[in-house]
C-alpha cells in the first residue's frame, strides 16, 4: 500500500504541473472559461498534492535514517537516529492516514454555506457564557481558514452570554469543515459566575 501511495503522490504532482503550465496558457490566450475551469480543479488537486507531498517527504526521511543506522557506529549519534525514526514513524501514518483522506472521493455538498444555531441548555448564566463561547471559538476558527462569518439573530443574557445565536458561514469547503459540528455539548468547569469555587456541569 504503501508504494502504491507514493506512486499515486507522484502522479498528482505531475498531474499538478501540467495544470500550471495549462493555466498559464489560457490565460496568455485570454480564455477566461478555460482559466476558471482549471483554477477550480487546480484549488482541488492543490490541498491532496501537498498532503501527499508531506507523506513522501516523511518516507524518504525515514529512509535516510535508516540508512545512517545501518551505517553508523557512534553511539551517541545511533541514540539520536533511533529517536528519530520513532518520532518519524508516527509522523508517517498521520500523514498517511490524511492523504488517503484526501483521496476519498469529495462529498457534492463540501463547498455548500451552512447555518449553524446555538442554543443555551440548562445552566442558567454559565449555559449562556457557554454560548458566548463556542460562538467564539467557530467563528475564529471560520475566519482562520478564510470563511466568512455572519450573524444572522442572537438573543443575549445580562452578563454577556448567548441564549442563542443564529450565524452564516459561507467559502470554499464550507461545509466540509463543519459537517460533524452537531449535536448537544456539555463542559464541565468553574464558571465565573460560581463564587465559592464548585464545578458545575
Amino acid at each position: 500500500m504503501t508504494d502504491k501511495l507514493l506512486q499515486r503522490a507522484k502522479e498528482l504532482q505531475t498531474e499538478f504541473d501540467v495544470l500550471d503550465s495549462d493555466l498559464t496558457s489560457a490565460a496568455s490566450s485570454s480564455d477566461l472559461d478555460k482559466v476558471k475551469e482549471l483554477s477550480q480543479r487546480r484549488s482541488v488537486l492543490e490541498k491532496i498534492v501537498e498532503s501527499g507531498n508531506k507523506y513522501a517527504h516523511f518516507v524518504e526521511e525515514l529512509a535516510d535514517v535508516e540508512d545512517l543506522l545501518s551505517s553508523e557506529d557512534d553511539a551517541e549519534i545511533l541514540e539520536m537516529a533511533q529517536e528519530d525514526k520513532t518520532r518519524l514513524n508516527e509522523e508517517i501514518e498521520e500523514a498517511k492516514e490524511a492523504f488517503r483522506r484526501c483521496l476519498l472521493p469529495p462529498d457534492p455538498h463540501d463547498n455548500k454555506n451552512i447555518l449553524i444555531e446555538i442554543r443555551a441548555g440548562t445552566g442558567g448564566d454559565e449555559a449562556g457564557l457557554f454560548a458566548s463561547d463556542l460562538f467564539k471559538m467557530y467563528s475564529r476558527y471560520a475566519e482562520k481558514i478564510g470563511l466568512k462569518v455572519e450573524i444572522m439573530n442572537a438573543n443575549t443574557t445580562g452578563v454577556g452570554g448567548l441564549k442563542e445565536i443564529v450565524f452564516s458561514i459561507e467559502g470554499q469547503g464550507t461545509y466540509s469543515n463543519f459537517k460533524y459540528e452537531s449535536g448537544v455539548h456539555r463542559v464541565q468547569r468553574v464558571p465565573e459566575t460560581e463564587a465559592s469555587g464548585r464545578i458545575h456541569t
